[in-house]
């Protein structure tokens, strides 16, 4: 009788380990990946970006800014800055632009602005709720409006009166 052989397996430790840290890997990518994806993003809070933009709209409209338009025949937009202090060294800087009648909201600072407003949440929810306060917050300093273009160029963009015949800046 020939004597069979019988070979053992021997554990390759090293393969069995990368398969496992690459099964690892692709669970977590795969997992960041899903978590990343779902859900929306703008989480309503003090800070919230999103809660920023919805005050930044209820200004607009509050300051009637609605008529607001780009000057005829030259597609020179309207654009607005907007600082927000939120405590004594945090202020949120925002611009407003209207492009063909829609009103864009945009995290930063843009160049060539018509007008640029200093002011707290405080004083846009107050501004928002009543629509003669915002003559007291300017004269109060809590609000400030710096024009920092011509009123011809206000009027021909459809700026209301608030804007144009006061010296605010």
């Amino acid at each position: 009788m020939e004597e069979v052989e019988e070979e053992k397996r021997v554990i390759d430790l090293p393969k069995i380990l990368l398969y496992f840290f690459e099964i690892v890997v692709l669970a977590l990518l795969g997992s960041y990946v899903y978590f990343s994806m779902m859900g929306n993003n703008d989480y309503e809070g003090v800070y919230s970006d999103h809660a920023q933009k919805e005050l930044i709209k209820a200004l607009f409209t509050s300051l009637k800014l609605q008529d607001i338009h780009e000057i005829p025949y030259l597609k020179i937009t309207p654009k607005i800055q907007i600082y927000i202090q939120q405590e004594t060294f945090f202020i949120n800087s925002y611009y407003l632009e209207v492009k063909s009648g829609e009103v864009i909201i945009e995290d930063g600072v843009i160049q060539e602005k018509d007008i640029i407003i200093h002011t707290t949440e405080e004083e846009i929810q107050k501004i928002i709720e009543d629509e003669n306060y915002i003559r007291e917050s300017l004269i109060s300093g809590k609000t400030n409006i710096e024009k920092t273009t011509s009123d011809f160029i206000l009027f021909s963009k459809g700026y209301p009166e608030l804007f144009i015949s006061r010296n605010v800046g």
